[in-house]
């Protein structure tokens, strides 16, 4: 077997040293020191490679995390103003809802106003004997004018329908319009009759109130139940007493029943009477304008309390006074 052979001469009078090495085991070492060359060569290179792959991934991640960050930021901001979005149309819807409630109230408080209108409107017509149609309600509009009752009352409409009811109420409106522009034509044509036609409470001042109305009641001397043809408007001692329209004083006088008294002519129609008066303010034969004072309030005859007994007789027959008081609300003179 073939050997390799090596002298060694540590010192120059020293013996040298010989040693004596296969050739296999030497292939085997240079062969492994090879081999672990290239192993460590290799390692080296794996080690560089996964180094940078480490370096890339750590880049990458760092990366991943600020895109991840600013994506959070950003949907913070978005949630944030989504938040404020909601709220603002949270408020303007409650701002919306608070603003139908308002238009609620005051299309309730229009309808209210209109009804009020209406029934001056039909009030007047009688009073000045015009046609009136009966045909028109809330929900049958023409816009032809010359309408009479409600029909339908603003009031019972539901609430359910107010897109409805608007219409309506705006249309009604255009109705009354008409109508009672109507009603202003016939005024103007009618002036001088229209003085002499009774329009208001003959009594002055804001202190009276209605103590009987006309109708049916009882006696308060006899207790027996009769017709009472007139009103009775009470108040203090000497509330002046105006003529409810321009006329002429036809009586002037006293009784046993009716006390002091009045009689006022008013045109080929209309007699106004007043009874238990304190005094006279005018003489018969005189005559007089509307809103004169023609006489005070007083407690004369068969009277229970200071009051003015007013009569108003059409044609000779007896009427209502209320259809001839024209500017006060009949709920200002309720009963006591």
């Amino acid at each position: 077997m073939s050997k390799v052979t090596l002298i060694w001469f540590s010192e120059t009078n020293q013996p040298f040293k010989v040693l004596s090495i296969r050739k296999s085991l030497i292939y085997f070492l240079v062969g492994a020191g090879a081999l672990a060359t290239v192993l460590a060569a290799l390692f080296i290179w794996l080690t560089h490679v996964l180094h940078q792959d480490l370096q890339a991934y750590q880049s990458k991640t760092t990366r991943l995390q600020q895109q991840i960050a600013e994506k959070q930021e950003s949907l913070e901001g978005k949630l944030h103003d989504r938040k404020e979005r909601i709220e603002k149309l949270e408020q303007a819807v409650a701002a919306k809802k608070s603003s139908i409630e308002e238009l609620k109230t005051r299309l309730s408080q229009s309808q209210k106003e209109l009804e009020t209108i209406r029934d001056m409107e039909l009030k007047v017509r009688r009073y000045l004997g015009l046609e009136s149609d009966e045909s028109l309600t809330m929900g049958n509009q023409t816009h032809q004018g010359g309408f009479t009752s409600m029909g339908t009352r603003l009031g019972d409409m539901s609430s359910a329908a107010n897109a409805t009811a608007e219409g309506n109420v705006v249309s009604y409106s255009l109705s009354l319009k008409e109508s009672l522009s109507e009603v202003l034509s016939s005024l103007k044509q009618r002036e001088k009759t229209m003085r002499q036609r009774p329009s208001i409470l003959p009594v002055q001042g804001e202190d009276i109130w209605l103590s009987c109305s006309y109708g049916w009641r009882r006696n308060p001397f006899t207790s027996r139940k009769e017709f009472h043809a007139a009103i009775d408007v009470a108040g203090a001692w000497r509330t002046p007493i105006i003529a409810p329209a321009d006329g002429k004083v036809i009586k002037k006088g006293r009784t046993k029943i009716w006390g002091r008294y009045l009689r006022i002519q008013h045109g080929s129609e209309l007699v106004t009477a007043y009874g238990h008066l304190h005094s006279f303010e005018v003489e018969e034969g005189d005559w007089v304008k509307r809103r004169q004072v023609i006489g005070y309030m007083g407690n004369t005859g068969h009277s229970t309390g200071t009051h003015l007994h007013y009569k108003v007789v059409k044609d000779g027959k007896h009427v209502n006074p209320m259809q001839y008081i024209l500017d006060r609300n009949p709920q200002t003179l309720a009963l006591r």
